[in-house]
Order: structure tokens, then sequence, then C-alpha cells
């Protein structure tokens, strides 16, 4: 007489081998889970940094008649922007502020990036020479460009050169 059904023996080496294929299986999910959530972050870290640089250049290549007021720790500057003059602020410390005055009552202020260190901006005049300060004047002496330089513990060491 044959018998129909499994052994105990077949059962346990098909429960083992489903054991396997689940646990590599699981495995290969987690990892992906983890990869996911570092991609996301990593993502998320160059919008920011884009942004930041994006903003900076946008703002600074379309200075309005070269008045700009450079200090160690921020920046302010009249920039037309869609045939508007706005009225620009930058801080910088731990984080890049910008914030747009245009408007007194309303007030707009981004956070660009957080966790910034060794921040050093200067300026570039006419006569090739760098100042940590500068302050507009109606004279012959002219800004042709700014160069910004942080670190940032995702991306290292960041320098800009922005021709005004």
């Amino acid at each position: 007489m044959k018998q129909k059904g499994f052994t105990l023996v077949e059962v346990l080496i098909v429960m083992a081998i489903l054991s396997i294929i689940s646990l590599i299986c699981y495995s290969a999910l987690t990892t992906t889970f983890k990869h996911q959530s570092i991609q996301k972050k990593h993502s998320q870290a160059l919008i920011e940094m884009q942004r930041t640089l994006l903003y900076l250049e946008r703002d600074f290549s379309q200075v309005f008649n070269q008045e700009i007021t450079l200090s160690e720790q921020n920046v302010q500057l009249n920039s037309v922007q869609n045939d508007t003059l706005l009225n620009i602020h930058y801080e910088f410390g731990s984080t890049i502020k910008r914030q747009d005055k245009t408007d007194m009552k309303k007030i707009t202020e981004l956070v660009l990036l957080k966790k910034v260190s060794q921040f050093k901006i200067r300026a570039l005049d006419n006569q090739n020479k760098w100042h940590r300060t500068w302050r507009y004047q109606n004279n012959r002496n002219r800004l042709k460009a700014i160069e910004i330089k942080f670190s940032h513990p995702y991306w290292g060491k960041i320098k800009q050169l922005l021709a005004i």
C-alpha cells in the first residue's frame, strides 16, 4: 500500500529551506530600507546645499548699483529680481540665514544651511584688493566679486566665488 503525504523528515527539510529563504529575504529588505533612509538624508543635504548656493549666486549676480554692505558676520544688499528691488540681508554664523527686508512689516526669513563653521567672507574691488568689510559708497572704487568660504560637517570645505 502506498502512502499519500509527506514524511516528518521531508516536512522538516522544507521548513529549514523556507526559513533560510525567509532570513535572506528579511536581511535584503532591511538593508534596502537602511540604504533608502541614508539616500534620503543625502538627497536632502544636497538639496539644501544647492538651494543655498543658488540663492547666493542669484542675489549677488543681480546686485543693484553695487549697493552692498559687508561685515564678517552679515551682508546687506539691494538686488533686482523680476523687476522688483529687494533689500536682502544674509546672516552667517552656525547657520546661513537669508532675510528679505523689502517690506519691513513682513520680513521673510529663510534658514538656508545649518551646522556651518569656519565661515569667512571677503570682497574683491576693481583694484584687485581683498576686503573683509565693505560699505557701499558712491565713488570710483567698485566691487568685482565676493568670496564665501565655510565648512559643513557633511560636505567639508566649500568655497564660492560670486561675480558682481
